[in-house]
């Protein structure tokens, strides 16, 4: 059977998660960089990019700096089931 979600609830989910982490303050910019050391670390911005091209952006998306390390994923289609055999 396969399961549809909307674009609203995309954007739901993705709102709860940007919430539930942006007052987390641990961590530090990676000084050992001297242009991401320089960078302001409170902010912080969550985008999504959609199959279909659209892109869900909450929070400091429009501010461009570099970024050391980023998290991909990306779920498997139908096809990919033979990897998980």
């Amino acid at each position: 059977m396969e399961k549809k979600i909307s674009i609203s609830q995309i954007k739901e989910v993705a709102r709860e998660a940007y919430n539930e982490v942006k007052e987390q303050t641990g961590g530090k910019n990676a000084d050992y960089i001297p242009y991401l050391a320089n960078i302001d670390s409170k902010l912080f911005g969550l985008s999504i990019c959609l199959m279909n091209g659209q892109t869900i952006n909450i929070g400091d998306t429009d501010y461009r700096f570099g970024i050391e390390s980023c998290l991909l994923y990306t779920s498997p289609s139908p096809r990919d089931r033979s990897l998980s055999r």
